[in-house]
């Protein structure tokens, strides 16, 4: 999935929206793309593998990156390890009872303010 930008003023932004980039796995024969984007003071970078938006419950529904984003809605001001615990929570709180059928991993990157 695109790395979400959770910008100082509450805004969230999607980078590289509509390109499947794979930031956190990487494959010797696959080419990738450069892109740049500033982090400015108080904000955070969450980048995330496709098992957070694609955990399932009992229900087979799935997790899904509208709820990470309403998940992440206001709260842009906490720290990095705040972040990455409470996406975790939600996505296992969703999953209950029903098996993990991929990998979840987060990553989330924060430039204090200054």
């Amino acid at each position: 999935p695109s790395p979400l930008l959770l910008r100082a003023d509450a805004s969230i932004e999607t980078l590289q929206a509509g390109v499947r980039a794979t930031p956190l796995a990487v494959f010797e024969t696959a080419v990738y793309a450069t892109h740049h984007a500033r982090l400015a003071p108080g904000e955070t970078l969450l980048v995330y593998t496709d098992g957070v938006s694609e955990a399932m419950d009992a229900a087979e529904t799935l997790y899904g990156d509208a709820r990470l984003t309403a998940l992440l809605a206001g709260r842009t001001a906490v720290p990095a390890e705040a972040t990455v615990a409470t996406v975790l929570a939600d996505v296992l709180a969703h999953q209950g009872s029903a098996p993990q059928a991929d990998d979840i991993t987060l990553v989330a990157l924060r430039r204090l303010p200054s």
